[in-house]
């Protein structure tokens, strides 16, 4: 479920053009070649992300631990993201996180994105269509 919540993560990251990134560099499955799940680099901004789809009751535990990597990553970036499933949370749920840091939510099945906190001031819902 995983590569699904990357997939759709992705697609709707293109669409939405939330990051200054025309093309992202995931990591599918068990594969460990990368650093992150997701990487990106354009223009000398980077972005570093992990994925993952988990149960609302280790939503928190792994949200930390892939912080966590992602702070103590060797390479700095100038965006860090975590992809996951949308239903991992309630739907008013606030993350507290550093600037640069952002958490997207993924509906897998219909492909809609929400990232958290909101730093547009577009809407940010929507599917990969920009529907």
């Amino acid at each position: 479920m995983t590569d699904l919540v990357i997939l759709n993560g992705v697609k709707w990251l293109l669409g939405s053009r939330q990051f200054p990134f025309s093309e992202y560099v995931v990591e599918y499955g068990n594969e460990n070649n990368n650093e992150h799940d997701i990487l990106a680099m354009e223009n000398g901004l980077k972005l570093h992300g992990e994925a993952f789809n988990v149960a609302p009751s280790f939503f928190q535990g792994k949200k930390k631990s892939a912080l966590k990597k992602l702070r103590e990553s060797q390479t700095q970036a100038d965006f860090i993201i975590i992809l996951v499933n949308s239903d991992a949370v309630k739907d008013n749920y606030t993350p507290k996180v550093k600037e640069n840091e952002s958490l997207v939510f993924v509906d897998i099945i219909s492909g809609n994105g929400r990232i958290l906190p909101d730093k547009s001031t577009q809407s940010t819902s929507g599917n990969i269509n920009g529907n």
